[in-house]
C-alpha cells in the first residue's frame, strides 16, 4: 500500500517516514513538502493513507484535503499539528479526518494511532506488526 506523508519540516518528515515504514514491510512511503507536490503524488501514487501536517508553506492543508475528498471520500487521513484547540479539531473533523495527532507527540503514540488505522486497511490476514513481532521473538 502507498502512504503519502505531507510535511514541510524535513526532520519531522523523516521521523514520520521511519515510523510508517516500520509498521509493515509492504508499505511504500512517499514524501511531499508542499500542497502542489502532494497533489501530484496523490494522483501518481494513489495512496491508501494520507498523513498531513496542518501548516504547509504554499497553501492550506484543508484545501488539499477538500480537493481529495471531492474524488475520494474514504481515504483515511491523519492530521498532525501543533494545534489542539477545539475549533481546529472541528474544522479537521468536517473533512472526515480519521486521526488527529497534536505535536509534540511521542513515537509510541504515533505508532499506536497509525497501527490501529492500518490494521483495518491491510488485506485480510495481514497483521501490520508481523515482521516486528517475528524480529522481537527471534
Amino acid at each position: 500500500m502507498n502512504v503519502l506523508i505531507v510535511e514541510d519540516d524535513e526532520l519531522m518528515a523523516d521521523l514520520l517516514k521511519t515510523v510508517v515504514s516500520g509498521l509493515h514491510p509492504t508499505l511504500r512511503v512517499a514524501l511531499a513538502s508542499t500542497v502542489q507536490e502532494a497533489k501530484a503524488l496523490w494522483h501518481a501514487k494513489v495512496p491508501g493513507l494520507l498523513v498531513v501536517d496542518w501548516s504547509l508553506p504554499d497553501g492550506s492543508r484543508l484545501n488539499l484535503i477538500r480537493d481529495i475528498r471531492l474524488t475520494d471520500k474514504h481515504l483515511p487521513i491523519v492530521m498532525i499539528t501543533g494545534r489542539a484547540d477545539r475549533d481546529s479539531i472541528l474544522k479537521a473533523a468536517h473533512y472526515g479526518i480519521r486521526g488527529y495527532i497534536s505535536k509534540p507527540f511521542s513515537v509510541e503514540q504515533l505508532h499506536s494511532r497509525l497501527f490501529s488505522i492500518l490494521e483495518s486497511l491491510l488485506p485480510d490476514g495481514t497483521n501490520p506488526e508481523t515482521l516486528a513481532g517475528r524480529l522481537a521473538t527471534s
